[in-house]
């Protein structure tokens, strides 16, 4: 078991009898201010796409210090004991340090310190602040939801969760078409606007679940703006987390991961090979005997292509904001 000092950027070492800052001769026969930390920033601990048991820890680091060994520990989240430390990098300011950690638990959350290593002496290892918990490198932080530009020519900025999760991964509710809640059945005779016209697009307005439960200016995307990630866009079926869906790439090489959870359809959820994920756009489909109630929606499976089509509007299919 391995124990770590732990210090503030700008504090004392703890109950040591000596200052944070240290002075130093310099070849000009003046002295200048070291820092026993260095100043860390950008700290990332990333889990790689193509092998979800590498994590990629890197972070930048300035200012004068003393010289000593730079790296990372690696915990388990919020467990601040049996941490795996990795020394490497050289002085130099500004510069980045980096850390690889192979066979890391898919089922397991982690979180990475930069460490400083004072004198080369291992009873003075400290943890230096900021931390940073893992990332699916989807997202800047953790701090969902986030507005990601994928570069589409619209300039629309899709978000990285589903409406009611708070990861990418997770799968966020089921809601009707123009309704706001989710539901244990979703049948013609409880569907809130069976043949009544709320719209032919409800974005922004009281029947769209991303405006309602996010806020503006999240709003649910129309079938133009689906077509567009279709048209503009790559997709490759993957996992993350354990969890079964589509990785898409925009132009400039920003990614939004849609999970695959099927459709509710009266009692049952159904079809879990694939994703429904609604537009705003209603399509009063006529067959020449009757008026179909659908929506439009994006739709993807893993033997086949993406496309935009329509579903009945009152199943549940999951929605995925976007904003301008």
């Amino acid at each position: 078991m391995s124990y770590f000092w732990k210090v503030g950027l700008q504090s004392q070492i703890l109950n040591w009898g000596f200052s944070h800052d240290f002075k130093a001769l310099t070849d000009e026969k003046k002295f200048a201010r070291f820092s026993i930390v260095p100043d860390f920033s950008d700290v990332k601990l990333i889990r790689d796409k193509e092998d979800s048991t590498l994590l990629q820890a890197s972070a930048k680091v300035s200012g004068n210090y003393l010289p000593q060994d730079l790296g990372f520990t690696l915990f388990e989240q919020e467990i601040l004991e049996d941490g795996i430390p990795s020394f490497g990098g050289s002085l130099g300011a500004p510069k980045e340090i980096y850390a690889s950690y192979f066979d890391m638990s898919k089922d397991k959350r982690y979180e990475v310190y930069p460490t400083v290593k004072l004198f080369g002496w291992d009873a003075l290892t400290f943890l230096a602040e900021p931390s940073a918990k893992e990332s699916d490198g989807l997202c800047p932080d953790e701090n969902h939801p986030h507005a990601i530009d994928l570069g589409l020519p619209s300039g629309t900025k899709w978000c990285c969760c589903n409406v009611g999760a708070s990861k990418p991964e997770e799968y966020g509710g089921y809601y009707a078409w123009g309704e706001t809640s989710e539901k244990s059945y979703y049948g013609w005779d409880n569907y809130a606007y069976h043949d009544i016209n709320i719209g032919s697009d409800i974005a922004g307005t009281s029947y769209d679940v991303a405006y309602i439960r996010m806020g503006h200016p999240w709003c649910m995307p129309s079938l133009v703006q689906q077509q567009e990630l279709v048209n503009y866009c790559s997709y490759q079926w993957t996992q993350l987390n354990g969890v079964n869906g589509i990785l898409i790439t925009g132009p400039n090489g920003s990614q939004i991961f849609l999970s695959a959870a099927g459709i509710r359809s009266g009692d049952e959820l159904i079809r879990t090979d694939r994703g429904y994920y609604w537009s705003s756009s209603h399509n009063w489909n006529y067959d020449g005997v009757e008026v179909d109630d659908d929506a439009y929606n994006l739709q993807f499976r893993t033997s086949t292509h993406w496309l935009c089509d329509d579903s009945a509007s009152k199943n549940g299919c999951f929605v995925r904001a976007v904003c301008p």
